[in-house]
């Protein structure tokens, strides 16, 4: 499994067990090769919760890179 599958799970987890499961939109980084399949996944999601999903897509390089270096406020 590469590095951004690992991320994105990482980062669908987090956002499904912590508060921001009660925001009326939540926002999804997914490496770009797997627009299909997200796009899917939140069309699913949005059915069966009534939540919006904002998809983002871009190399997962990138987004590992922003996430180990962030810092919080």
């Amino acid at each position: 499994m590469n590095v951004g599958k690992l991320i994105l799970i990482a980062v669908l987890v987090a956002g499904c067990v912590s508060q921001l499961c009660f925001a009326q939109e939540m926002t999804v980084a997914a490496a770009a090769d797997l627009q299909f399949a997200m796009q899917d996944v939140a069309a699913r999601f949005q059915k069966e919760t009534g939540k919006t999903v904002k998809l983002i897509y871009g190399s997962s390089g990138k987004f590992f890179q922003q996430i180990s270096e962030w810092r919080p406020l």
